[in-house]
């Protein structure tokens, strides 16, 4: 599967002074993941297998994904088929866990794991991953702490006791205290900025610089990056990205921010068209 999607690299001045990011695209290319930890890809099993066919009367050999004749299936002691027809296999231990894991970190005294789903966290001893804890429960005796949306951002804090996590299109950043693994506020993106007003925020990737203990987060409703300073939880600056930012990384000498996006364009609104008048601007 093929992406095309945008890197925009703010450069070393970029975080003192957000206000001209470069960009530039390349391809990247993708495989389905599976819902399992500890899968890699094999590339012996990745191989395309052989096969022959005939075209105008003359026998020709054409390569195909070596499960083309199988049903998608998962096994942790073999290799699992992907919808794609490749196969993959267990690297290290594998765990099951909740389907649809968006987003992993690793607290920065690697003690804990966190895997942020759709709607779920699922908490992993790193030492023993086995004990997966899932939040909320399926017995209801611990209580969701996401409200039903989430995303791609998992970051901890320095003192690995507290993560911040996307709340997806709920526009908001979840504060989450592993100790007590109970939810205990939200920064949210929306509201003025600047003189500029910004609504139905989608929060997207997020990531915590700690040289200035800020919280660095994509807002793909907005096309736009928004600096949170954590000590008050306020947002300091709001900087357009381009279209649909969807994840963000820093530099090892953390002066630079790079954020990917999905596709190329971002298309403005068509002049002189109103609620009002939509209809008739066959719109």
């Amino acid at each position: 599967m093929h992406f095309n999607r945008t890197f925009t690299f703010f450069p070393s001045f970029a975080l003192d002074r957000p206000r001209f990011p470069r960009r530039f695209s390349l391809p990247l290319f993708c495989l389905p993941g599976a819902l399992l930890l500890g899968l890699t890809v094999n590339p012996v099993l990745l191989a395309q297998k052989p096969a022959t066919a005939v075209v105008k009367g003359k026998k020709v050999i054409t390569l195909q994904v070596p499960g083309r004749n199988e049903y998608c299936r998962i096994d942790p002691g073999g290799h699992s088929v992907l919808p794609s027809g490749r196969y993959v296999t267990p690297a290290g231990q594998t765990v099951r866990i909740t389907r649809a894991p968006y987003g992993l970190a690793l607290a920065p005294d690697g003690a804990t794991a966190l895997v942020l789903h759709n709607g779920v966290i699922t908490l992993l001893d790193a030492r023993n991953p086995e004990k997966a804890t899932r939040i909320p429960s399926y017995d209801g005796q611990v209580a969701s702490a996401l409200e039903g949306a989430s995303f791609l951002g998992v970051a901890f804090a320095k003192d690995s006791k507290t993560a911040y996590l996307s709340g997806g299109d709920k526009g908001n950043v979840v504060i989450f205290d592993l100790q007590k693994r109970v939810r205990t506020g939200e920064i949210k993106l929306d509201g003025t900025f600047d003189g500029t007003p910004y609504e139905d925020s989608f929060t997207s990737d997020l990531l915590i610089n700690p040289d200035r203990n800020e919280l660095l987060v994509l807002d793909r409703g907005n096309f736009r990056l928004v600096r949170i300073d954590l000590a008050t939880q306020r947002i300091t600056a709001s900087v357009g990205v381009g279209r649909i930012p969807f994840g963000i990384a820093l530099s090892p000498d953390r002066k630079t921010a790079l954020v990917a996006n999905v596709g190329l364009y971002a298309y403005p609104a068509v002049p002189g068209v109103t609620p009002t008048n939509g209809d008739t601007m066959m719109l």
